[in-house]
């Protein structure tokens, strides 16, 4: 009698074990679908729109400077080198956000972000700065 109990919490604690133990090969090999998948390769040589996009986690649609300027926020407290974070995976996400701010497609353009194209002025000399500052009775610098 008692060895058929034993018997049975035997069964009963190796049948808990195994459970556990299914669970946890689960998650780790991504078995049921809970977490996202990795995308497979690594990063392009010169960053296109898409893997900036990919990298800051947002979809081309709908995409906006608002939500640039978030999702940058968000991983750069996760993952700042001062804070522990990887400074390669920060390299990368300032990269996108660079590349997305100059992107002049995106909705809700700032023109602080990016000056515009200007026509071609001429960019006066040093000397031509002083003349032009004592024409107008402005004072020269001091030496």
């Amino acid at each position: 009698m008692a060895s058929a109990i034993l018997l049975g919490i035997g069964i009963a604690a190796s049948a808990a074990v195994g459970k556990i133990g299914i669970d946890a090969f689960r998650k780790y090999r991504n078995i049921n679908g809970s977490v996202k998948n990795f995308v497979k390769g690594g990063f392009e040589s010169k960053m296109s729109r898409a893997e900036a996009i990919q990298i800051l986690s947002l979809t081309s649609r709908g995409l906006t400077r608002q939500k640039v300027k978030s999702a940058h926020r968000r991983l750069m407290l996760a993952n700042h080198p001062d804070r522990g974070g990887s400074a390669y995976v920060a390299s990368k996400v300032n990269e996108a956000k660079g590349l997305l701010d100059a992107d002049r497609s995106i909705r809700g353009f700032s023109s602080w972000a990016v000056p515009p194209a200007r026509s071609a002025q001429k960019i006066p000399s040093v000397s031509e700065a002083v003349e032009w500052m004592q024409q107008h009775s402005l004072h020269s610098p001091r030496h």
